[in-house]
């Protein structure tokens, strides 16, 4: 059993199906919930304001706890994250959380609401500082729960876009269109997404994972989105061979050369920018010549 155990906390597995923003809006409607449901820390005694106060105040904590952990690990920037690690991570964040409560506690019931320190005071402050504590964790595992659930039903659902995309390269294949297609494999199941060559933008590479980053259509325009795979810019390269217009510029960058905006640098070092895509790009030394000598071939060509 405890070797069962220790291969379960070992896996390694693929973060980022909720973004960090979903997640802590989920985590601030969820605290809030809770606590209006059960009113711990004795806010069941309270009129509505200080309720309302303490609740927001409670959920909001709760996120910037969540935020600082987040900011500090970065998950999405390891070469490998297992569930022991998810499961360390959130747990510093409760205890960050449990932190900020019980000291946002304190300043609610002596400072903001005064009147009401009396029926808080009836306990001791090392009482408060337990209590705190046993809701904050007691929540904070729940909550955890019922975060990895939704992103469970995340992933299915993009399970069937998914499955719904390959459909329509089968029949753009049958077609005899499907040198217009970019068709990216995972080394996990079913992680699999086709997108048109057009609205492909680039890939960034972090150790064992791939974001790809590529152009989405709404009502308003183009929108820039991203997946993140298990894979390698290897086996992207062999992936994407079909298509000229991706290249590999760097180590860690897969770029759509028809979205080349401008290249800055020299012979020795280089940046470039690509349409749509926020941030500068690495070039390797070797590389430099051909994407400089290309880019001014465009600006010849447009003029």
């Amino acid at each position: 059993m405890l070797k069962s155990v220790n291969n379960f906390l070992k896996e390694e597995i693929v973060i980022g199906h909720l973004t960090v923003y979903r997640i802590a809006l989920y985590i601030f409607l969820l605290v809030s919930f809770f606590l209006l449901v059960f009113k711990p820390f004795g806010l069941s005694v309270l009129d509505s304001l200080p309720v309302l106060v303490l609740v927001l105040g409670y959920g909001f904590v709760s996120v910037l706890g969540y935020g600082l952990i987040i900011l500090i690990v970065r998950p999405s920037r390891k070469e490998k994250w297992t569930r022991l690690q998810d499961i360390l991570t959130y747990t510093a964040s409760f205890i960050f959380i449990w932190l900020f409560v019980y000291v946002y506690t304190l300043l609610c019931i002596n400072i903001i609401f005064p009147r009401w320190a009396p029926f808080y005071k009836l306990s001791s402050p090392d009482y408060l500082f337990i209590k705190t504590f046993i809701y904050t964790i007691g929540t904070g595992y729940f909550i955890y729960f019922i975060l990895h659930l939704c992103d469970l039903l995340y992933y299915y659902n993009e399970k069937d876009e998914r499955n719904t995309s390959l459909e329509q390269l089968c029949k753009e294949h049958n077609d005899k269109k499907l040198n217009s297609i970019v068709l990216l494999k995972g080394k996990n199941e079913d992680e699999c997404i086709s997108i048109h060559k057009d609205l492909f933008v680039c890939i960034r590479s972090r150790g064992h994972y791939i974001k790809v980053f590529y152009l989405r259509k709404t009502n308003s325009g183009y929108t820039l989105k991203s997946k993140m795979f298990r894979a390698s810019l290897k086996e992207v390269e062999l992936q994407t061979s079909h298509i000229k217009s991706i290249y590999r510029c760097h180590n860690s960058y897969i770029i759509n050369l028809d979205h080349l905006k401008s290249i800055y640098g020299n012979i020795h070092k280089a940046y470039l920018y690509i349409l749509n895509y926020p941030e500068s790009i690495p070039v390797s030394k070797n590389k430099i010549a051909y994407l400089i000598n290309l880019y001014e071939k465009n600006i010849k060509h447009t003029i």
